[in-house]
């Protein structure tokens, strides 16, 4: 296999590393057994300036149980054929598109890049060799900014426009704090020391699984992608991969189920909503606004709709066009009047 190959087939599995099903997850473990393929990926993922991923890589090939190596990852016209509309979030993340991926490939493979291999040692640790790392960090990100952060233990924390995460890990728990924003995490299993979010008046623990938090104003909204969940709020709750529930000032409101969502929307660039209350979509499209919005008049309007959030101001005219609504710029913030 040619060199040039070998990093079309990393930047392949770099492209969906967030989509992957179990049979995905499979596949790339087997394909990562080989040297050189580890070097190539490893390659794509530093040329991209996300080291992070490359923890999340060695965390699915610890995890699976390895069979026959493959000589190369299934074709992308293959994985293409599932759903033309879904945004390839890592690319996207980076501010490449896959065009942009395969001239990376090309730049990389001319000018022979030295870029990390598999014997160099990255600038974090993963879980195995970190265990009771102690860690105290804030990670906050600005209005408009979406960013990502590699902890201690070897889980990925994938923070929202305007949030604030606190860590505070130690050799017994490993605890952070989210007082507001938007986080969608992905834990490294350690029995041994519980991961626990803590949110004001109820908290969310797990061992090993992915899910996101989402504070708003008034309420917080938990969605669980893999594993389990334990909440604890005014009564205890047990949810399980494709499940949610919706709490209100630390008081369980509604359970609900996830349809089809593989990570959560805010991650592939849009907002879609279904009868969502006006101050819900307000409050999460101000993450991105260059100014705020605000609301005049009845903000429990149901609001149904999907929204771009790569272009905020797009997502808000759309959002005025709507019946019952009208939009004013001023100097300092934007004002959305409920005419009704």
């Amino acid at each position: 296999m040619t060199e040039s190959h070998r990093l079309e087939q990393a930047a392949d599995w770099f492209d969906r590393i967030d989509e992957f099903n179990e049979q995905d997850k499979l596949l790339f473990a087997e394909w990562l057994t080989c040297a050189d393929n580890q070097q190539a990926f490893n390659r794509i993922a530093a040329a991209l300036g996300q080291p992070e991923i490359q923890v999340v890589a060695q965390r699915i090939k610890d995890n699976v149980t390895l069979t026959i190596v493959p000589d190369a990852p299934t074709s992308r016209a293959d994985h293409e054929t599932k759903d033309s509309r879904t945004t390839k979030t890592i690319w996207s993340k980076a501010g490449f598109s896959s065009a942009a991926a395969v001239a990376l490939v090309a730049a990389l493979f001319a000018l022979d890049t030295s870029l990390p291999g598999p014997t160099s040692q990255p600038q974090y640790q993963t879980a195995k060799s970190a265990a009771y790392q102690s860690q105290q960090q804030q990670f906050i990100t600005a209005v408009g900014e979406n960013n990502s952060a590699s902890l201690a233990d070897g889980s990925i924390v994938y923070l929202n426009g305007d949030t604030a995460l606190t860590v505070n890990h130690n050799e017994k728990s490993r605890e952070v704090s989210l007082p507001h924003g938007q986080a969608y995490f992905d834990i490294a299993h350690e029995p041994q020391r519980p991961f626990i979010v803590q949110l004001d008046t109820a908290s969310v623990q797990v061992v090993g699984t992915a899910f996101d938090i989402d504070r708003l104003t008034d309420k917080t909204e938990i969605r669980v992608y893999e594993g389990i969940v334990k909440v604890n709020a005014d009564k205890t709750l047990m949810l399980r991969k494709g499940e949610g529930v919706v709490l209100q000032n630390g008081h369980w409101q509604t359970t609900f189920k996830l349809i089809g969502m593989q990570l959560p929307d805010w991650r592939t660039g849009w907002l879609e909503v279904s009868q969502q209350p006006l101050g819900d979509v307000v409050t999460r499209l101000n993450r991105y606004a260059d100014k705020p919005i605000r609301i005049s008049g009845q903000s429990d309007l149901p609001v149904s709709g999907r929204f771009n959030l790569t272009a905020p101001q797009q997502a808000l005219q759309l959002l005025s066009a709507m019946d019952d609504l009208t939009l004013t710029e001023m100097p300092d913030y934007y004002q959305l009047t409920v005419t009704l």
